[in-house]
């Protein structure tokens, strides 16, 4: 259910005043989805990773567009009643325009709405910008992986939210 009611619509994202389109990640896309990744992240994700979630029963793999641009892109694994939030990625000339936020509302209050208990995700401990998104969406440290980003050497923050009852997301 929380995959049909994702994969074709749209996150509105108020400090732009406006919607973007919001649909399931394809093969045609992984050009621009690893492009972005590298950019991204130096512990960044290969062609084949996003590849082997697409089409599986347990995994969600969304993209955010600016007309044909993917502009953010979220890959998610559903695992019984709990997300976890595998990666979750944001153009840089769109950052800090409040699409991550309005993409992570839509999937988490959707989750809510369809029944999902809890949602987790692992972050770098030097990413306090993502630290304080994720904060203010509801999310609370409650681990760390001790060098999980293996080339920098650098611990992830576990943190997770109680969907049921995380008064932050859209009832």
């Amino acid at each position: 259910m929380l995959c049909s009611l994702l994969q074709s619509g749209t996150v509105y994202v108020p400090k732009a005043n406006r919607n973007y389109a919001l649909r399931c990640m394809t093969q045609q896309d992984i050009l621009q989805i690893s492009l972005l990744e590298h950019q991204l992240f130096l512990s960044a994700w290969s062609d084949e990773m996003f590849l082997q979630d697409l089409g599986k029963e347990y995994a969600l793999s969304l993209v955010v567009l600016d007309d044909t641009a993917i502009i953010a892109y979220i890959v998610i694994y559903l695992i019984l009643d709990e997300l976890h939030i595998a990666n979750v990625g944001v153009a840089p000339e769109y950052q800090r325009l409040g699409i991550g936020y309005a993409l992570l509302l839509t999937v988490l209050t959707t989750a809510r709405i369809c029944g999902y208990a809890l949602a987790h995700l692992e972050v770098r401990e030097s990413n306090r910008a993502a630290i304080a998104l994720y904060a203010k969406l509801g999310f609370d440290q409650v681990g760390r992986r001790k060098n999980y980003y293996e080339i920098e050497h650098e611990d992830a923050l576990l943190m997770s939210s109680l969907l049921q009852v995380n008064s932050r997301l859209q009832p």
